[in-house]
């Protein structure tokens, strides 16, 4: 016999149904099999198990169960089985176990568990963890600060209302903050990375991610692999990581880093908690700069997009800064064949800066024209004889000694508070 069991606050009710699932007919308690008391069981069949305002452990076991733990502190575990977990009032803890299950925490502070199997896991309202597991999964935060993960395997996550955490684990997820101040990471897999509203910190994590930021003021980062780094409105921070990336602002004052010039991973650090209230000097410090060396040499696009944007460039990128009057920022970091280039460098508008080690000589530029077979000649500016800059189209009108300024890397960093 299949049991579909109710339990109350003292009494206990027995609701009995046949092994081949027809409609229950009310039983006694004396009919119950044995359970300990706030316990309830299910068997092989679908089962429906029912809480009430107790703290309760409902355990369906085989079949695809229906578990609704009702008010109190509730334990739900679906075991086996296509199950149907809903948490209610209180704070719960689903687990979902195998098969392909929705949970739902329901109000106040839960935690989910999907488990094996391809699940819907939501936290409903009140600040929840939900973690995905194994298998293809969709995780919901609702309502509160959520903490999401998605686990292994390609999963959706999507923090909805409130400051939430995102992670996506392993596979190629696809993770949305939603509203509020978000920190997301798509940690392992070619990932795609949204904030959402708000001011948001967003990682792709390891392998060919996009991420955007979208709406506030967001701080992106690259991280491992050939990555698509997109900031939205609002004025953003974006940051290259190793690989070849595209970094592009949009709209808003964004400062763009497509160089490998800082400890990436510190930088990620220490912007796990957005704050609104950092002054620009505290920001610059986050980023801890360095710029004694450029160790990323794969060679990034950059597109500032609108307004007023400041840009570093490094070995082998290629900047254009969009409209508005931007700065440009390369120096000394850039060795080799492969050197900066800007394709739309305005000196009626845009600032162009060139750092050096201030241990060190001043170093002298100059400038020639290079024929850029389309009919036009590009400017390329050297240090102390070495190719550093190709600024497109502007072999014949680019003035070395008055659109390009020196700045010893200290002084850059000042530049970099000022424009921030």
């Amino acid at each position: 016999m299949l049991w579909m069991t109710l339990i109350g606050l003292g009494l206990l009710v027995g609701v009995v149904s046949n092994d081949d699932d027809d409609p229950a007919t009310t039983g006694d308690a004396a009919e119950e099999p044995p359970i300990d008391d706030g316990q309830l069981e299910g068997n092989e069949g679908h089962d429906l198990l029912m809480g009430t305002a107790s703290d309760e452990t409902l355990l369906g076991r085989d079949g695809n169960d229906n578990l609704d733990g009702g008010e109190g502190n509730d334990r739900l575990f679906g075991d086996n089985g296509n199950d149907t977990l809903s948490g209610d009032s209180g704070q719960d803890n689903l687990f979902g176990g195998k098969g392909n299950d929705e949970l739902d925490g329901g109000k106040d502070d839960d935690k989910v568990f999907g488990g094996a199997g391809n699940d819907v896991a939501s936290g409903g309202d009140g600040n929840d963890s939900v973690f995905g597991s194994t298998g293809d999964d969709t995780v919901l935060g609702r309502d509160g600060d959520d903490f999401l993960r998605g686990g292994d395997d390609n999963d959706r996550v999507f923090g909805d209302n409130g400051s939430d955490t995102l992670i996506g684990d392993g596979g190629n997820d696809h993770l949305f903050g939603g509203k509020g101040d978000d920190q997301l990471n798509g940690s392992v897999g070619d990932d795609a990375v949204s904030g959402g509203d708000n001011d948001d910190v967003a990682t792709g994590g390891e392998g060919n991610d996009r991420v955007f930021g979208n709406d506030g003021e967001d701080k992106l980062f690259g991280e491992a692999g050939d990555d698509l780094l997109r900031g939205g409105d609002g004025d953003d921070i974006l940051i290259d990581g190793s690989g070849t990336d595209v970094l592009r602002g949009g709209g808003g004052n964004d400062a763009i880093f497509a160089s490998g010039f800082m400890n990436e991973q510190a930088t990620l650090d220490n912007f796990k908690n957005p704050d609104d209230t950092l002054t620009p000097a505290e920001l610059v410090d986050k980023l801890e700069l360095d710029f004694s060396q450029d160790t990323d040499t794969d060679g990034d696009i950059v597109d500032g997009g609108q307004g007023d944007d400041t840009i570093f460039g490094g070995i082998g990128d290629v900047l254009t800064g969009g409209d508005g009057a931007d700065t440009f920022i390369t120096g000394d970091w850039v060795k080799g064949e492969e050197v900066t280039e800007i394709t739309d460098f305005d000196a009626s508008e845009d600032v162009l800066l060139f750092g050096y080690d201030e241990t060190l000589p001043e170093p002298v530029l100059t400038m020639v024209a290079e024929d850029n077979g389309e009919g036009g000649s590009d400017a390329i500016v050297m240090a102390d004889g070495v190719e550093v800059i190709r600024l497109a189209n502007l072999g014949t009108t680019f003035d070395v000694s008055n659109d390009i300024a020196l700045m010893p890397n200290n002084g850059l960093i000042q530049q970099s508070i000022e424009r921030l």
